[in-house]
């Protein structure tokens, strides 16, 4: 049986898993450059963070941006066991150079996320308190529910935007 340890502040080392894995991933496709991106177009830019809508409107073409939803309770998977599972809902906001770049960068976002092809939707959380990070015995991340759209916002172009719903097992309280 795996043992199960427990992580303080777990929401950021989580957060910081699923953000590098999917940098990793879309360096491996290409994206980040600096040569060889995909269409001859401008390497992606990666950020992370939440963006207000001035922010939004100030960003670039090929700029990817990861932000998180608000943590929900978590919810008892056990009877008696402590093993407690929480969704955190996770938004990746794709501006491209044109339409065509801003979707091919957002399926990219939506492949590697929803686990299609050679890439996993399952993913080991790292402590980021140790260097380097390493990972927690007992905590897996599951990407579920991953969804490309076009947001209807009239003062961007070239926007897409991918969302989906990362679930974590992890010890509860006891």
């Amino acid at each position: 049986m795996t043992s199960v340890t427990y992580l303080r502040h777990a929401p950021r080392h989580i957060q910081e898993t699923i953000a590098d894995d999917l940098e990793t991933a879309m360096t491996a496709l290409g994206w980040l450059g600096p040569t060889g991106v995909p269409f001859g177009t401008k390497a992606l830019e990666f950020q992370r963070k939440r963006m207000d809508e001035s922010e939004m409107r100030a960003i670039t073409g090929n700029t990817a941006v990861i932000s998180w939803g608000d943590e929900p309770d978590w919810q008892p998977e056990e009877l008696g066991g402590g093993l407690v599972s929480v969704n955190h809902v996770f938004f990746v906001d794709v501006v491209g150079v044109n339409d065509p770049i801003a979707l091919a960068i957002a399926s990219d976002v939506k492949d590697v996320m929803g686990g299609s092809n050679t890439w996993s939707r399952f993913h080991q959380v790292r402590d980021y308190t140790q260097q380097p990070p390493v990972v927690v015995a007992g905590w897996q991340v599951e990407v579920m529910d991953v969804q490309r759209e076009r947001p209807t916002a009239d003062w961007r172009r070239y926007w897409q935007t991918v969302k989906g719903t990362c679930t974590v097992y992890y010890p509860g309280p006891e």
